[in-house]
């Protein structure tokens, strides 16, 4: 099935009026096309099928007379340069030469680096909100739920599983059965632990 827009790719819509393609150099890359209205030749820009063209044989443009007058001639040179305002010659391009920044070029190139750091910006918030509650998950102390007969007990700072269930005169494994799977090597201060009464 054929583009929606493939109409546009023929010469008759992309060459000025008048022009035809006549040839092509397979070793050079040019296209050659003919002017109707003078007969002249013209050339594209190796590897191009379409762009600027430059004249390469055909009538040379004729001569100003003496005593000319730019006021005189305004009216033809409006003409041309709505017939072929992208020829090399034209009056708007010798008078105006487009001025192409160095942004223009890498535009694609900046709105890609922009969406790499819009990225890290939003992966460096994530990074930073996953280990902001972590810490404060952490940060908070466990309350277990004991078994009856049993009674939450803080721990504080230096309190190791042995000490406290030599307190409580009990078996280091009776204080572990009580409270499940704990590590007694990081007690958080803070928290409890379950120990019967």
């Amino acid at each position: 099935m054929p583009s929606r827009y493939s109409h546009l790719d023929s010469d008759d819509e992309r060459l000025p009026d008048g022009m035809t393609r006549v040839a092509y150099d397979a070793d050079t890359q040019v296209y050659t096309f003919r002017d109707a209205a003078d007969g002249s030749y013209w050339e594209g820009a190796p590897g191009c099928q379409y762009g600027q063209l430059t004249r390469v044989s055909g009538p040379s443009p004729p001569p100003r007379r003496s005593g000319y007058n730019d006021d005189d001639d305004d009216d033809d040179d409006d003409l041309e340069d709505i017939r072929d305002p992208f020829l090399p010659g034209s009056s708007a391009s010798a008078k105006d030469p487009p001025h192409i920044s160095w942004r223009h070029d890498l535009m694609p190139l900046l709105n890609f680096g922009l969406l790499v750091g819009v990225s890290l910006l939003l992966l460096f918030w994530y990074l930073h909100r996953a280990a902001a509650s972590a810490e404060q998950q952490q940060d908070t102390p466990l309350v277990p739920v004991c078994a009856a007969g049993d009674a939450p007990v803080p721990i504080h700072k230096g309190d190791t599983c042995w000490d406290m269930a030599e307190a409580r005169g009990i078996a280091l494994e009776v204080l572990l059965a009580h409270n499940g799977p704990i590590d007694c090597d990081r007690l958080v201060i803070g928290s409890q632990l379950c120990l019967p009464e």
